[in-house]
């Protein structure tokens, strides 16, 4: 399951298409996956990944919302 690991350090890329590519698909799997389907530390990956892109620059407001969204 190398998947989620790399979405979450592309979650963290200089490139902004790279970063939200990773979010939004991050966002996707989040719906489908179950808290019993994923060890702690990927949810941990997970959530740091989101929680990080979350900021109030406007210049990434795309990210943040792509990355609260994953968490609904």
């Amino acid at each position: 399951m190398e998947l989620i690991p790399n979405l979450c350090q592309n979650a963290a890329h200089e490139n902004v298409d790279y970063k939200n590519a990773a979010l939004e698909t991050l966002g996707f799997i989040c719906d489908e996956l179950m808290p019993e389907d994923v060890n702690s530390e990927l949810k941990n990956q997970i959530v740091l990944a989101l929680t990080s892109n979350i900021t109030s620059n406007p210049s990434f407001k795309k990210s943040t919302q792509l990355a609260v969204r994953a968490f609904f």
